[in-house]
């Protein structure tokens, strides 16, 4: 009888969790993602080292995946994501048990279900088992729930084989993303503490041997510094260059000053991850901090704490630009981990003697919060980033350099090189790397150009030489300064999406912009944060590109590509693209067309007192100066200084 009850068990949580991995796959990205899941992607396929601190584990257990033949490379390494969040939840589930009767003496199991079901479908959790950078966070969260669960078993009972396997598993997490699992030492420390007088000096040396085990994960980083492998992003071969990479001293970015604004920033985008995550239900979090202080004050404080250290860590310490504050949502995870324990046991207690009334509003609420994720997380159609790769492809002509500095830019194009060995013909210099000697060293080594310093002038030489063996370079990104200095004896165009630096300057037809896939540009998963910012470079750059054309007397080019940019669904300034376009329409003598977008800038910014001094100006040609007054009244109240203005008016 027993046996059966465990067989049936058994079969409703494999149905369970088949269930939410399905739903995963129906909505898991069909490539890459617009951020650093290309660059990760590629690191898999070629055994290589991504950025720092190289994620040793995920990139060899990864590897097994992209082996598959499933999809693509890409679409493989998402599919591991998927598959180290369900190993999560399954852990989660034995965890939220153990708890449950530590904390009760009975387990909890159909609130640990209910618990697993909040957690999984999650915003941030379903997230980020969709995508193949999720996959390191997921592996995370799955080391993290390993850890806790040993801890509460070893608190019950002292188990010497459970130590070595948690001692195993804690150095096993530090080869994936150390900086967030340092934050578990204590439980190391808490359960060596209170079982010291049963430890023995030979069980040291287990718990050093283990420790090591688990580290040794590492050694890939060195073996392959001396490969030479396509993606590398440091010099790994050598004790120094390793422990700086391991340090992430190549990936160490600015961060954002310590100001009032910036904590208030980080704190609202913190908050508003705390209170929409798991909906209202975070409310059961807080009879879940009481009962855990009543129940026991070690799995308490540990939690506390662990909720402090992430709070400081991300808020005051990894200080993000404004610009991408939404990152830190991805690094709260195990933040987001905690309160999913604390609402199950605030669940655990407060509903467990409402139990089937429980259940019923819970399927209703369930069907709801999983319909909310699914409209944000579905992104089973976002070629948002691939197609990046290809609208480059489009813009890059055969057999020249790319500069390449801005991960949206860099990483799709090196993902379609490396892995589907697309436009073998471009070759790419990553700019960032040129501040080490190992980057100048990769970029001597595969295109023969060598230089001493890292500064402006090595940025001119680099130019100098690559223009030497190429008529165009192109660039996704550079400083104002860097313009100054190269237009002193370079030209300096755009060319779609991508800036030009050649001698003697072509200036590329604005059809390009035409054999751009805006494919998903009206999706729902456009609209988010990193998405938002990659589509606003097409708007940014064909409106710029527009003005160029403007100011060459291109007049109906210049209108055709202003048009492009008013259909990218993004904010913009509406308005000072509607005066350029009357502006544009006068030079054409289309008065008429002018009148009209002269009107859309009002309605679009009501101040904006150009557009009443020109519709002032052309009513009073018309002989209408009744309207040419009206028009002429608004300008002078939005402040007009133009004298011509002023004197009509007073004519008037």
């Amino acid at each position: 009888m027993i046996k059966n009850n465990i067989i049936k068990e058994s079969f409703f949580l494999l149905l369970l969790f088949l269930v939410i991995f399905y739903i995963y796959l129906i909505s898991l990205f069909p490539s890459y993602k617009n951020n650093d899941s290309p660059e990760i992607s590629a690191a898999v396929y070629t055994l290589g080292i991504c950025h720092p601190p190289g994620y040793p584990f995920f990139i060899n257990t990864a590897k097994i995946f992209s082996l598959f033949p499933i999809g693509n490379i890409a679409f493989r390494i998402n599919l591991f994501s998927s598959f180290m969040a369900i190993l999560t939840l399954v852990v989660t589930y034995y965890l939220l048990i153990n708890l449950s009767f530590y904390l009760f003496k009975k387990e909890n199991k159909l609130y640990s279900i209910i618990s697993v079901f909040l957690l999984s479908f999650s915003y941030i959790f379903w997230n980020q088992a969709i995508e193949a950078k999720g996959g390191i966070y997921q592996l995370n969260l799955l080391f993290m729930s390993i850890i806790l669960f040993l801890y509460i078993k070893l608190l019950k009972q002292f188990n010497l084989k459970y130590f070595y396997l948690l001692i195993y598993i804690y150095s096993l997490s530090l080869t994936n993303h150390w900086q967030s699992m340092m934050v578990l030492l204590p439980v190391i420390i808490i359960l060596f503490w209170k079982y010291k007088s049963l430890l023995k000096s030979n069980n040291l040396i287990y718990f050093l041997s283990f420790f090591i085990l688990g580290l040794s994960i590492y050694v890939f980083l060195f073996i392959r510094g001396f490969s030479y492998t396509v993606i590398n992003w440091g010099n790994t071969s050598d004790i120094i260059g390793f422990f700086e990479f391991i340090s992430r001293r190549p990936y160490t970015g600015e961060i954002e000053k310590f100001t009032l604004e910036i904590i208030f920033q980080h704190i609202k985008v913190f908050t508003d991850l705390i209170l929409h995550n798991y909906w209202f239900l975070w409310i059961f979090a807080i009879p879940g901090v009481y009962i855990l202080f009543k129940k026991d004050k070690k799995i308490f404080f540990l939690f506390i704490y662990i909720l402090f250290a992430f709070t400081v860590a991300v808020i005051f310490y990894n200080r993000t630009k404004i610009e991408v504050i939404w990152l830190i949502k991805i690094f709260l995870m195990p933040l987001q981990y905690i309160i999913l324990i604390l609402i199950a046991t605030g669940i655990f207690y407060i509903l467990n003697n409402y139990q089937s009334l429980f259940v019923i509003i819970f399927l209703f609420v369930i069907f709801f919060y999983i319909k909310n994720s699914f409209n944000i997380n579905y992104r089973a159609r976002d070629f948002l980033s691939y197609d990046m790769a290809f609208n480059l492809f489009n813009t890059i002509k055969k057999d020249t350099f790319y500069l390449g500095e801005h991960d949206m830019y860099l990483f799709p194009v090196l993902y379609e090189q490396v892995v589907n060995k697309k436009r073998l013909d471009i070759k790419i210099i990553q700019l960032p790397f040129l501040q080490f000697d190992w980057g100048k060293k990769q970029v001597q080594r595969k295109y023969n150009i060598f230089f001493k310093y890292y500064n402006l002038n090595t940025y001119y030489e680099l130019t100098s030489e690559c223009l030497e063996r190429s008529q165009i370079i192109y660039r996704d990104f550079s400083s104002e300064l860097f313009d100054k200095i190269l237009k002193l004896d370079y030209i300096v165009n755009l060319s779609g999406l991508l800036k030009t630096i050649s001698k003697k300057g072509t200036f590329e037809n604005y059809l390009i912009f035409k054999l751009y896939s805006l494919r998903g540009f009206y999706s729902n998963f456009a609209k988010t944060d990193e998405n938002t910012e990659l589509i606003e470079r097409y708007m940014i750059f064909s409106a710029i590109m527009a003005e160029e054309l403007m100011n060459k007397g291109k007049y109906s080019d210049a209108i055709e590509l202003y048009k492009y940019a008013l259909k990218i669904p993004v904010e913009k300034l509406d308005y000072k693209i509607y005066y350029n376009m009357a502006i544009c329409y006068n030079k054409l003598n289309n008065f008429e067309k002018e009148f009209d977008y002269l009107n859309k800038c009002i309605v679009s910014k009501p101040d904006f007192v150009f557009a009443y001094e020109r519709l002032a100006i052309y009513y009073y040609k018309k002989g209408l100066k009744n309207e040419a007054k009206i028009y002429l009244e608004n300008a002078i109240k939005y402040g007009s200084t133009n004298k011509e203005i002023i004197d009509l008016y007073n004519e008037l």
